[in-house]
């Protein structure tokens, strides 16, 4: 549901993110589109995408470049109740740094 939520907001504005290439990279882990757009990101991380610190980092960043932008930015997501664990303590994450 993540990267459903941050797919086309992405997409639309990935020439705009004002965010470092090491967290492009990391958050490529879950958006492989990011790659597309900034063919010169560093390798990609080798931990696994589930319950990965940097990750959460990362998908941070990227919501708070995308609500920094000239549009407005809201994340909606519909049905929480079918969340894995991974995607319910990443939005702990984010709501800690919001």
């Amino acid at each position: 549901p993540v990267a459903q939520a941050l797919r086309l907001a992405v997409r639309a504005h990935h020439a705009d993110l004002a965010i470092e290439p090491l967290w492009l990279a990391e958050a490529s882990l879950l958006l492989p589109e990011l790659r597309e757009a900034h063919p010169n990101l560093p390798p990609p991380p080798t931990q696994p995408v589930q319950a990965n610190p940097p990750l959460y980092e990362a998908l941070c960043r990227l919501v708070l470049a995308l609500a920094a932008g000239p549009l407005p930015c809201v994340l909606f997501l519909d049905n929480l109740t079918w969340a894995d664990t991974a995607t319910l303590s990443w939005l702990a994450y984010l709501s800690a740094r919001l």
